[in-house]
Protein backbone atom coordinates (compact mmCIF):
# COMPACT_ATOMS: atom_id res chain seq x y z
CA UNK A 1 0.00 0.00 0.00
CA UNK A 2 1.08 3.52 -0.59
CA UNK A 3 1.77 5.80 2.34
CA UNK A 4 -1.18 8.07 1.50
CA UNK A 5 -3.55 5.11 1.45
CA UNK A 6 -2.33 3.98 4.86
CA UNK A 7 -2.78 7.46 6.29
CA UNK A 8 -6.30 7.60 4.87
CA UNK A 9 -7.42 4.79 7.16
CA UNK A 10 -10.91 5.54 8.46
CA UNK A 11 -11.34 8.78 6.55
CA UNK A 12 -13.62 7.45 3.82
CA UNK A 13 -16.93 9.25 3.60
CA UNK A 14 -15.74 12.47 5.22
CA UNK A 15 -15.49 15.81 3.40
CA UNK A 16 -11.97 16.60 2.11
CA UNK A 17 -11.21 19.17 4.81
CA UNK A 18 -12.14 16.81 7.65
CA UNK A 19 -10.45 13.85 5.94
CA UNK A 20 -7.20 15.83 5.75
CA UNK A 21 -7.39 16.58 9.47
CA UNK A 22 -8.05 12.90 10.22
CA UNK A 23 -5.05 11.86 8.12
CA UNK A 24 -2.86 14.19 10.18
CA UNK A 25 -4.36 12.67 13.31
CA UNK A 26 -3.57 9.16 12.04
CA UNK A 27 0.04 10.20 11.51
CA UNK A 28 0.18 11.71 15.00
CA UNK A 29 -1.27 8.57 16.57
CA UNK A 30 1.03 6.17 14.82
CA UNK A 31 4.15 8.27 15.45
CA UNK A 32 3.17 8.58 19.12
CA UNK A 33 2.63 4.83 19.31
CA UNK A 34 6.04 4.30 17.75
CA UNK A 35 7.60 6.51 20.40
CA UNK A 36 5.85 4.56 23.19
CA UNK A 37 7.15 1.37 21.59
CA UNK A 38 10.73 2.68 21.46
CA UNK A 39 10.59 3.52 25.15
CA UNK A 40 9.08 0.13 25.96
CA UNK A 41 11.91 -1.66 24.18
CA UNK A 42 14.52 0.51 25.87
CA UNK A 43 13.03 -0.23 29.31
CA UNK A 44 13.14 -4.00 28.82
CA UNK A 45 16.86 -4.17 29.61
CA UNK A 46 16.32 -2.82 33.15
CA UNK A 47 14.77 -5.38 35.52
CA UNK A 48 13.20 -2.64 37.66
CA UNK A 49 11.50 -1.05 34.65
CA UNK A 50 9.94 -4.15 33.10
CA UNK A 51 6.54 -3.23 34.51
CA UNK A 52 6.86 0.18 32.89
CA UNK A 53 7.84 -1.54 29.64
CA UNK A 54 4.65 -3.63 29.72
CA UNK A 55 2.57 -0.51 30.36
CA UNK A 56 4.32 1.25 27.47
CA UNK A 57 3.59 -1.70 25.15
CA UNK A 58 -0.09 -1.54 26.11
CA UNK A 59 -0.15 2.23 25.57
CA UNK A 60 1.46 1.81 22.14
CA UNK A 61 -1.23 -0.67 21.12
CA UNK A 62 -4.05 1.52 22.44
CA UNK A 63 -2.74 4.67 20.75
CA UNK A 64 -2.09 2.86 17.46
CA UNK A 65 -5.69 1.62 17.49
CA UNK A 66 -7.28 5.04 18.10
CA UNK A 67 -7.88 5.79 14.37
CA UNK A 68 -10.45 2.97 14.41
CA UNK A 69 -12.66 5.38 16.37
CA UNK A 70 -13.10 7.61 13.29
CA UNK A 71 -16.20 5.58 12.46
CA UNK A 72 -17.98 7.08 15.50
CA UNK A 73 -17.34 10.66 14.45
CA UNK A 74 -14.50 12.97 13.46
CA UNK A 75 -13.81 14.12 17.03
CA UNK A 76 -14.19 10.85 18.92
CA UNK A 77 -10.65 9.64 18.23
CA UNK A 78 -9.14 13.05 18.98
CA UNK A 79 -10.85 13.27 22.36
CA UNK A 80 -9.81 9.70 23.13
CA UNK A 81 -6.22 10.55 22.20
CA UNK A 82 -6.26 13.43 24.67
CA UNK A 83 -7.84 11.30 27.40
CA UNK A 84 -5.34 8.48 26.94
CA UNK A 85 -2.10 10.22 26.09
CA UNK A 86 -2.17 13.43 28.09
CA UNK A 87 -2.57 11.99 31.60
CA UNK A 88 0.02 9.31 30.88
CA UNK A 89 2.50 11.90 29.63
CA UNK A 90 1.94 14.33 32.48
CA UNK A 91 2.32 11.64 35.14
CA UNK A 92 5.55 10.36 33.60
CA UNK A 93 6.95 13.90 33.50
CA UNK A 94 5.91 14.45 37.11
CA UNK A 95 7.54 11.29 38.44
CA UNK A 96 10.72 11.59 36.35
CA UNK A 97 11.33 15.23 37.30
CA UNK A 98 13.89 16.13 39.97
CA UNK A 99 12.54 16.23 43.50
CA UNK A 100 11.78 19.83 44.36
CA UNK A 101 10.76 20.78 47.86
CA UNK A 102 7.12 21.30 46.92
CA UNK A 103 6.88 17.80 45.47
CA UNK A 104 8.31 16.32 48.66
CA UNK A 105 5.87 18.23 50.80
CA UNK A 106 2.94 17.04 48.69
CA UNK A 107 3.87 13.37 48.41
CA UNK A 108 5.42 12.77 51.80
CA UNK A 109 4.78 14.01 55.29
CA UNK A 110 8.22 12.81 56.39
CA UNK A 111 10.93 15.21 55.09
CA UNK A 112 13.66 12.55 55.41
CA UNK A 113 12.05 10.53 52.62
CA UNK A 114 12.71 13.34 50.13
Amino acid sequence: MRFAQVLSFGTEGYPPKIARRLRVFNLACWSSALLWLVFAVSYLSEPKLQTVAVIDFIMAIVIAALPVLHRFGPRTAVVSFALVNLPAHSSSVFYSAPKPACRCSILSTVPERC
